[in-house]
């Protein structure tokens, strides 16, 4: 049985055939998880610019797509509830040296445990939900030296909601099987690819146009189906509505108002010369240095002047758009992530914070999913894995607001050596953010070993 669902089937074009470019895309017909990782990463119909609706009758379109930016707030207010939670250190210890190595590489792409649990809260925070799924390789080496140094032990991999294709539930709403589709080229034919997971079997389907072509099935024999299902709160749907759905919505708003303002400053930003002249010019191009002629008459007699648009309208397009942007933010802000204003001289922008209750949220969520994944693996391995994953638990939000230039003042104060050095270890952890935690971490232990005073 099926549970009853938020949004419909993702359709065969997703993520399979470009927009078209030629027609306006309306959202209540985008699935919803689709939308709004358009919108957190810029693509689809961002990119191509076909999420922007045309007017009545327009017929520069195309152009105002060419000239289309979009401003993109949903990322950084999302990234403010992820970001201050694995730039801390985390702590992992396990009982496994299989397992340990797993951690450093859990995907088979060298990522590390600390990259893909951010990964599985941003999708989590994005959809409402992450769908996990563990693999492993057909041919396993007896010798676990063997499978390390040769890594051939189980793997894992995320599929985001919008590639669910169907799934089943028991009678008490829990997830007993579910299909994951993606599209890929063969032979120069385009196949619909549905791979369905259940508590023993991973069974995998090749469509051509609908019409099923070759069926693999392969036996994992685990007793429980081998996919972490990471909830960003407690539901009974297998797919809940997207959490940031309102926020995405008016993302869309705002770009569609920032292309209608551009297009109105191109088309109107010129005053035009007009004239009355009995010269004959019908092949006029509009511009700021020519002119309307308007034919002569005996009965108007128009003195030359200068034609302009009315710039209330054009006012009026920025001050709706600022309020848009404001609304954008008190809905950030009653799901716990303020935006503060940051000038530096005349510029001003805003970096968004999430409250102690959202990172502490975040932290809990990834715990729990790194504990079911060594639970999985355990079965996979036929070994337990003893396994602790230890994030922090509070967050000073008053320090994380303030800007690298004002932890620096702080530094010159004559405050006490310990509290020197623990500003000095946020101003690197902001500064090296791109760094892994642990090599942070490292390098925080370096600060204050000397009476030097610099950064």
């Amino acid at each position: 049985m099926s549970d009853t669902q938020f949004t419909a089937q993702i359709s065969d074009e997703t993520r399979s055939n470009p927009t078209n470019k030629n027609s306006d895309v309306d959202p209540r017909g985008v699935n919803p998880y689709l939308f709004v990782s358009d919108f957190y990463d810029g693509v689809g119909g961002v990119y191509d610019g076909s999420y922007l609706m045309s007017y009545i009758r327009e017929s520069f379109l195309e152009s105002r797509r060419q000239q289309a930016t979009y401003r993109n707030f949903l990322k950084p207010i999302v990234r403010a509830t992820i970001d201050p939670v694995f730039s801390a250190r985390i702590i992992r210890e396990s009982n496994s040296e299989m397992f340990d190595e797993f951690l450093d590489n859990v995907d088979n792409r060298d990522n590390r445990m600390t990259q893909f649990s951010s990964n599985v809260a941003t999708l989590s925070r994005l959809h409402g939900v992450c769908f996990t799924v563990m693999d492993n390789f057909t041919l396993v080496p007896e010798l676990e030296r063997d499978a390390i140094e040769q890594r051939k032990f189980p793997y894992i991999y995320n599929q985001p909601a919008y590639t669910v294709d169907s799934h089943k539930v028991d009678e008490f709403n829990r997830l007993v099987s579910i299909s994951f589709f993606r599209y890929e080229e063969i032979d120069k034919k385009q196949y619909k690819i549905v791979t369905t997971w259940d508590s023993n079997y991973k069974i995998v389907e090749y469509f051509h146009d609908t019409n099923l072509i070759k069926t693999e099935a392969h036996e994992h024999n685990l007793g429980v189906l081998p996919i972490v299902v990471t909830y960003l709160d407690s539901t009974s749907l297998t797919l809940p509505p997207p959490p940031v759905y309102d926020m995405a919505k008016l993302c869309y708003t705002i770009f569609n108002k920032d292309s209608e303002i551009r297009d109105a400053e191109r088309a109107q930003a010129f005053n035009i010369f007009y004239l009355q002249t009995d010269t004959e010019n019908n092949n006029l191009t509009i511009g700021p240095r020519n002119a309307i002629v308007i034919p002569p008459g005996n009965d108007i007699t128009i003195t030359p002047g200068f034609a302009s648009p009315d710039p209330a309208i054009l006012e009026g397009l920025v001050n709706n758009n600022e309020k848009l942007i404001e609304s954008l933010y008190s809905i950030a802000a009653q799901n716990g992530i303020n935006a503060v204003k940051q000038t530096s001289g005349v510029a001003e922008s805003y970096k968004f914070f999430a409250s102690n209750q959202q990172l502490k949220k975040t932290a809990t969520l990834a715990t729990n999913f790194e504990l079911k994944v060594a639970d999985l693996f355990s079965l996979y391995v036929s070994k337990e894995i003893e396994y602790k994953s230890v994030f922090p638990s509070t967050w000073d939000p008053f320090y994380a607001k303030l800007s690298i230039d004002e932890l620096i003042k702080l530094v010159e104060l004559d405050l006490s050596p310990e509290i020197t050095v623990e500003i000095k270890k946020l101003i690197a952890s902001n500064v090296l953010e791109h760094l892994d935690s642990d090599r942070i971490e490292k390098l925080n232990e370096t600060i204050g070993v000397t009476n030097d005073s610099t950064i």
